[in-house]
């Protein structure tokens, strides 16, 4: 921008030297200029003396801003860590001694990189311990690994039996991908009938996607065999409730009929 003189306007100015009586602004961050059309001085800030002056700030006050952001709030982000650092190692711990919650907890933060480095083959490894114990949700998840080849050797077959285990057990989610797998022919000769008395079980403790699924596969078995899949679905359902004890819901099919 071309300087002007402040009284006339006139763009005809020349350096001038600074005067005792000049003000300590003037003197040390200003640039005087006189006009030779009016003889008045003015002032200019010089803006390079003024950068340099707001950087030499910046650079003396960082330390201390650091120190200051430390002392305030670096104890209040260090806890956390420290608090989960400990909680991880008491999991760890309670894993260890054959706690099956805690190796289904410590997987499930293997698996999703809760507080660790998410880790498929440690997670993996925890779901398998918990369902050698018996633990029908790691059954369900390491059945679910083996079908899917995480962090372990994808194995259709050995999917199937952890799956069937878990099943057993009235785990809804696990009777539901048993249900797919007979229905794929995954691990297993392509089952209809089994895949809808499964898809049947599951669908029966109120898991929307197998509902769906078990209407699929309902309007692919033959006419003359519906009633004794149905039938299946009753007894399977009969047994397993009796043997958990428990009483669930009806598992014989409700949905729509099949297509002539």
């Amino acid at each position: 921008m071309q300087l002007r003189c402040p009284a006339c306007s006139s763009s005809d100015l020349r350096p001038a030297s600074a005067h005792p009586g000049d003000t300590w602004t003037q003197r040390k961050l200003s640039r005087a200029y006189r006009c030779r059309k009016c003889g008045r001085r003015s002032w200019r800030l010089d803006r390079f003396l003024l950068g340099l002056m707001l950087a030499s700030i910046l650079v003396l006050a960082t330390p201390l801003l650091v120190i200051a952001y430390h002392l305030m709030w670096g104890n209040d982000r260090t806890q956390p860590a420290q608090t989960f650092k400990n909680a991880t190692t008491e999991l760890q711990q309670k894993a260890n001694t054959g706690d099956t919650s805690a190796q289904i907890e410590l997987a499930r933060q293997y698996t999703e990189g809760d507080g660790v480095l998410a880790n498929a083959r440690q997670a993996s490894r925890w779901y398998a311990q918990a369902a050698a114990a018996g633990d029908r949700e790691g059954q369900y998840r390491f059945g679910m690994a083996l079908l899917e080849g995480s962090g372990v050797v994808q194995d259709y077959r050995a999917a199937l039996n952890w799956l069937k285990l878990a099943a057993d057990k009235h785990h809804a989610r696990a009777q539901f991908a048993l249900g797919q797998m007979y229905y794929e022919g995954l691990g297993t000769p392509i089952d209809k009938i089994a895949a809808y008395v499964w898809l049947s079980l599951a669908a029966a403790q109120g898991l929307d996607d197998a509902t769906r699924l078990r209407d699929q596969v309902l309007n692919q078995i033959p006419a003359d065999r519906i009633m004794d899949a149905q039938e299946r679905a009753r007894e399977l359902h009969a047994r397993l409730s009796a043997d958990a004890g428990t009483e669930t819901p009806h598992a014989g099919h409700t949905g729509p009929k099949p297509k002539p």
